[in-house]
C-alpha cells in the first residue's frame, strides 16, 4: 500500500468515526485557521482542481501542404502521395521513424512529440528531396504491409514464428 493510500484510508476511518464538521474543525485548529478560512481555502483548492481539469488541451494547426509547395509544383503530386501515405500511417509509420529520416538525410532532430508535430518539417524536407528521390520513396513497400515492432513482439511472447504459426 502506498503512502498516499495509506492516508486515504485513515481519513476514511476518521471521517467514519468522527464525521466532517468535526474533521474540519481539527484540521482547522492544526493548522491555525479560522473554520472560515480553512472552508475558504478547501473551496479554492476544489475550483482550481475543477478548472485545470476542464482546461481544453492544446491542439496544433492542422498541416497545409500547399503551403510548402509554392515554387515547387512539380513535386505536388509526390507531395500530397507521400503525404497520404504519412496519415494513414503507411510512410514513416512511427516517429521514431521519422527521426531516423532525418538523421539519413543529414538534418538535426528537433525534439518532437508526436509525428504530427513533425509533419511540416519532414514535409519541407521532402520538397527539398529531388523528384527521383520522391518517386523511390512512393516505390518503397507501404510501412502497413511490414511486421511492426510490436508485432515481433507480441509473436515472440506467444511463441509464434515469422510466418504466424502457433
Amino acid at each position: 500500500m502506498t503512502p498516499r493510500e495509506f492516508l486515504d484510508l485513515e481519513v476514511s476511518l476518521i471521517l467514519l468515526k468522527h464525521g466532517k464538521e468535526a474533521l474540519l474543525q481539527a484540521v482547522a485548529r492544526r493548522m491555525q485557521l479560522s473554520d472560515e478560512a480553512l472552508r475558504l481555502e478547501l473551496d479554492t483548492l476544489l475550483r482550481a482542481k475543477i478548472t485545470s481539469s476542464s482546461k481544453k488541451k492544446i491542439t496544433t494547426k492542422p498541416f497545409i501542404l500547399d503551403s510548402i509547395l509554392v515554387g515547387r509544383e512539380g513535386k505536388a503530386d509526390y507531395l500530397h502521395q507521400l503525404c497520404a501515405r504519412f496519415e494513414n500511417r503507411t510512410f514513416l509509420s512511427e516517429l521514431k521513424d521519422v527521426r531516423r529520416f532525418f538523421d539519413r538525410h543529414g538534418r538535426s532532430i528537433p525534439t518532437w512529440k508526436s509525428r504530427v508535430l513533425a509533419q511540416a518539417s519532414l514535409f519541407r524536407l521532402l520538397a527539398d528531396l529531388d523528384i527521383s528521390e520522391l518517386k523511390k520513396l512512393l516505390d518503397e513497400e507501404p510501412a502497413g504491409a511490414e511486421v511492426s515492432s510490436l508485432g515481433l513482439i507480441s509473436d515472440e511472447i506467444l511463441g509464434r514464428n515469422k510466418l504466424g504459426q502457433k
